[in-house]
């Protein structure tokens, strides 16, 4: 179990090249304020199980539930606002729901330093149609990953790719109607030393 986490966020909104005929009302052909907001991040439930088949291999599962629905919306605060212009407090609805995620992996010790890895994960994907927009075009996901691990004394390295493939999904919103198709690659290293 992980506990809700929430960060507060805050920045700088600058305008510049202001319109003439609206530099009146910010006071110049630029403007800037502090922004802020408040995030609250999403507690996780998480199970999971491993078993050794033999002694070169382990297979690992678990499922988690993420409670994004703590992302219901978002404020923006500015400190200095421009109502006439509509540069005010704004709020976002986001009604994020909440996520089931299923992973599955496996290791394979080829010898004392070679090890492969694979492994699957099915992500349900948490943002309504009607406020999905290209900022975060979210779908249900199969993320496919593979790897390779190195051990040698104290020294380990580390290698892994992992390919997202989202659902097609296509959108008939206020925000930008259209279809998403998405797909992600990541890539990873990691070395370490062991003490």
């Amino acid at each position: 179990y992980r506990s809700e986490i929430k960060v507060d966020f805050s920045g700088d909104m600058r305008l510049s090249g202001i319109a003439a005929p609206l530099q009146p009302l910010f006071g110049g052909a630029s403007f800037s304020t502090t922004v802020q907001t408040t995030s609250t991040f999403p507690e996780i439930y998480s199970i999971g199980v491993a078993f050794w088949p033999n002694e070169r291999l382990v297979v690992a599962m678990d499922f988690e539930l993420v409670c994004w629905s703590s992302f219901d919306q978002s404020t923006l605060r500015l400190t200095h606002q421009v109502p006439a212009a509509g540069v005010t407090d704004t709020t976002i609805i986001q009604d994020w729901r909440d996520s089931r995620q299923f992973k599955i992996g496996a290791e394979y010790r080829l010898n004392e330093i070679w090890r492969l890895r694979s492994g699957y994960a099915f992500i349900q994907g948490v943002v309504p149609e009607y406020t999905l927009g290209p900022e975060n075009p979210d779908a249900d996901q199969h993320n496919f990953s593979i790897g390779v691990g190195w051990q040698k004394d104290q020294f380990t390295l580390d290698w892994f790719y992992d390919l997202g493939l989202f659902e097609k999904q296509r959108v008939n919103n206020t925000l930008l109607s259209g279809s998403y198709d998405t797909e992600t690659h990541y890539f990873g290293i990691s070395c370490g030393y062991r003490f």
